[in-house]
């Protein structure tokens, strides 16, 4: 969220003083913001393809027992960072499921 908005300022300024500075900086300003509003609907869409798989993923890894390892002779639960650490296992938690599906769509698996 904060880089989307440092994006937006950082380009409005440049937009701001490009306008004084060269016609043809300004010129080239209002060319990438008109590219940027028509890629806007694929960036939403991929934020929700993201989104929905990767929250698929964490369900299905908080209902897998692969998440939850008890140690039966000693009786305690290991946390998610041990599991992760130790098995390799990213779809525990949302927040580790949604990069590893943003990682799978960007190198296509």
């Amino acid at each position: 969220m904060y880089i989307t908005t440092a994006f937006t300022v950082f380009l409005m300024l440049a937009c701001f003083l490009g306008r004084g500075v060269s016609y043809r900086f300004s010129v080239f300003l209002g060319g990438v913001i008109d590219i940027l509003w028509a890629l806007l609907p694929f960036f939403v869409a991929m934020g929700m393809a993201v989104a929905s798989f990767g929250l698929a993923y964490a369900l299905d890894g908080h209902t897998s027992t692969q998440c939850v390892i008890r140690d039966y002779d000693e009786g305690e639960t290991f946390d998610q960072a041990t599991i992760r650490s130790t098995f390799g296992l990213s779809f525990c938690t949302v927040r580790d499921s949604i990069l590893k599906v943003y990682s799978m769509f960007v190198t296509r698996m």
